[in-house]
């Protein structure tokens, strides 16, 4: 089974190892502490027992909110986790008055752009050339938390 709950010091080693294999340029060691305790910070992570399996990292602004990270284990993808934790993500968020998640995904990132869109993100805007390693645009896509909830759909 499961579990999502905020990040615990233990998570960070493997959290950095997931950051080397799926992003670029990866969050260091010191970073991914910064957010741990970070006040606007919401920092989650899966664990199927003892084992990270998946993690997202969101900070809460006044109203708004940014999705700065999420990803899964290629192992465990397919099974829910990823809209489990973007949906506990945006619910703690909601409950601090965000009521509108922005993020940026590659262009070329279908996957993730079709998990965005299944869980209710509009695309919005393009950055051209915004990232680099390869050189791609970012897609800005935004959430609207519905008015009056404070919980988000799963």
């Amino acid at each position: 089974m499961i579990l999502i709950a905020p990040v615990n010091q233990e998570d960070i080693a493997a959290i950095c190892e997931m950051e080397r294999r799926f992003f670029s340029p990866p969050y260091s060691q010191s970073a991914l502490e910064h957010e741990k305790t970070h006040p606007d910070a919401v920092f989650l992570a899966a664990r199927e027992e003892e084992r990270l399996v998946g993690y997202v990292l969101l900070r809460c602004l006044g109203d708004e909110g940014e999705l700065h990270r999420i990803a899964v284990l290629p192992e465990w993808r397919g099974r829910g986790i990823a809209l489990g934790l973007l949906a506990n993500g945006i619910d703690l968020c909601a409950r601090r008055g965000a009521g509108t998640i922005w993020l940026e995904v590659r262009e070329g990132n279908a996957p993730a752009r079709a998990l965005y869109s299944r869980f209710g993100f509009t695309q919005e805007g393009l950055r051209k050339r915004y990232y680099e390693d390869p050189q791609e645009d970012a897609v800005i896509m935004a959430y609207r938390a519905p008015r009056g909830k404070e919980e988000t759909p799963c």
